[in-house]
């Protein structure tokens, strides 16, 4: 009797748990705008529930959105008219944009307003060794991911920029080594002998163990969520702007 009760606790947790993950997966934005997903849909393909691929699960300003179709264009062929590409771009700010409150305190980053330093505007030393080192801060808090969607970007990183492992994920100790210069110590007495260098920690190895990058995504996925209260409240009064009849 005991083993029936266990098995049936055991299918009810089960059964939560796979509950739980199912709804974390179906976490995203769904897409209807049928250019996007004619223009998209080769590389991003969309499911189902209107998912698409990457895309649902990212929120950010116009101008990652517009560097993103470049990037598009640039690397992976994508073949665009101008016009398509603003109303594609016109499209992904709307759906996935930014709630005004989220997107106030980078706003300076839109404007190109510069600062003598960045410090006082990185909220985590994770952020500093890892993203700043290459973008501003500024594009960096413009964004909001799933956590799945911010590990694939890391990995994008370290495809497509081989330099960036050393920031994101160096390598240990224990690990292979680069080569070091021999140095020569002239014993008293004697010939030269050969030594080498002792070897020098790499600096951007965390105290805590933690790659950098996992560092930084844990951050972010906390931080900057791709579903905040912001973004709900936001969506739930946008309304296509009324402009029919004559202006003054």
């Amino acid at each position: 009797m005991k083993n029936w009760l266990l098995a049936g606790f055991l299918l009810v947790v089960a059964a939560g748990l796979s509950e739980a993950q199912d709804s974390q997966a179906t976490v995203g934005i769904p897409v209807s705008h049928q250019l996007t997903i004619d223009k998209c849909g080769g590389c991003h393909p969309r499911d189902a529930e209107g998912m698409m691929r990457r895309l649902s699960y990212i929120r950010t300003t116009p101008e990652v959105w517009e560097q993103a179709i470049k990037r598009m264009v640039r690397l992976n062929g994508l073949v665009i008219k101008p016009e398509e590409a603003r109303d594609i771009l016109r499209f992904l700010c709307n759906n996935n944009g930014l709630a005004p409150e989220e997107a106030k305190p980078v706003f300076w980053e839109a404007e190109h307003r510069l600062f003598r330093d960045q410090s006082d505007k990185i909220p985590d030393d994770a952020l500093q060794h890892t993203c700043n080192y290459c973008h501003t801060i500024g594009r960096v808090l413009g964004q909001r991911r799933t956590r799945d969607d911010y590990e694939k970007l890391i990995n994008m990183h370290l495809g497509l920029f081989p330099g960036a492992e050393n920031q994101l994920r160096p390598r240990r100790p224990g690990g292979p080594q680069a080569e070091v210069p021999v140095v020569l110590a002239a014993p008293t007495g004697g010939n030269p002998a050969v030594s080498s260098p002792p070897p020098v920690p790499n600096s951007n190895q965390r105290a805590d163990g933690k790659d950098p990058a996992d560092a930084a995504i844990d951050y972010l996925s906390t931080a900057q969520p791709l579903m905040t209260p912001e973004w709900a409240s936001w969506k739930a009064v946008m309304r296509t702007p009324k402009l029919a009849g004559k202006w003054m």
